[in-house]
């Protein structure tokens, strides 16, 4: 934060010392040609603060086209993460003002991108522990269907069956529970209230 706060000071300082540098050789011309050529003050008061609001235009238009490169930068940037392009990264250098900005964009962008990776990883490896037990439970049911099995391999199969079944409940609960853990809310907003009153 002090960071970001370090650069925003040094930009205003930069171009108050340059409109500061351009007001006043302005304004001791004004005067030394209002006395050189006795021609009335409000003339040539006129005349400044036309040069002078002209100039302060220009300056303004060329900082804010500076700062809003940046910003626009920072812009399509929010845009790409938003469509699930966790790749995008900004470019830093000193004299950007939002460095330290673009510095936490990055950050937050690796950590999503490698949020991104470890879901990706999760879920690969869940399908193949839910396919596990439906492979097995399709198999021993077929096996179930041969009229020629002996009773002791019919209990056995149907053991298997029972002991997959139960797999697949336990993670079809360990699903459930994560999605509802993904989908509540952080409470930030804390309030210490008395409850015996």
């Amino acid at each position: 934060m002090k960071n970001k706060s370090t650069s925003f000071s040094f930009l205003i300082v930069v171009y108050s010392a340059f409109l500061a540098l351009v007001v006043a050789p302005l304004f001791g011309g004004a005067v030394g040609v209002s006395v050189y050529t006795g021609k009335s003050p409000h003339i040539i008061g006129w005349l400044m603060i036309t040069l002078l609001f002209v100039l302060s235009f220009i300056v303004n238009y060329l900082v804010l086209t500076y700062l809003f490169t940046y910003v626009n930068k920072l812009t399509q940037a929010i845009k790409q993460v938003a469509n699930g392009d966790f790749r995008i990264r900004l470019e830093r250098n000193r004299f950007n003002p939002f460095d330290s900005t673009f510095s936490d964009f990055n950050h937050m962008v690796s950590e999503l991108d490698s949020t991104k990776v470890m879901k990706e990883d999760f879920i690969s490896k869940f399908s193949h522990e839910f396919k596990t037990p439906i492979t097995s439970i399709h198999g021993f049911a077929d096996l179930l269907l041969n009229q020629e099995l002996s009773k002791q391999k019919q209990k056995e199969y149907l053991k298997i069956i029972a002991e997959e079944s139960n797999r697949l409940s336990q993670l079809s609960t360990q699903i459930m529970k994560l999605t509802n853990l993904e989908n509540k809310k952080i409470v930030t907003n804390k309030k210490k209230i008395e409850v015996d009153e």
